[in-house]
């Protein structure tokens, strides 16, 4: 939200101030605060039967619907 100076104006960044601040998040993004190389990312996946496709009525029950664990044959199958 922009902030309202003391004659009543608004202190909004100008565009080009905005286009700098976000092209120094994307530089530091790419190379890492003072690292000077690229960083990397490693995105970790489970595959396996789940508890909610064999169990319809785990959904409801759970604390946390949104991450289902795996099933016993789940277990197996990773």
């Amino acid at each position: 939200m922009a902030e309202m100076g003391a004659v009543g104006t608004c202190n909004r960044p100008l565009p080009e101030q905005l286009a700098a601040q976000e092209e120094a998040a994307v530089e530091e993004e790419e190379t890492g605060p003072d690292l000077g190389t690229k960083r990397q990312y490693l995105v970790v996946m489970r595959h396996g039967e789940r508890l909610d496709e064999i169990d319809v009525s785990w959904r409801a029950q759970s604390k946390r619907p949104w991450d289902p664990p795996l099933s016993p044959k789940g277990e197996k199958q990773v």
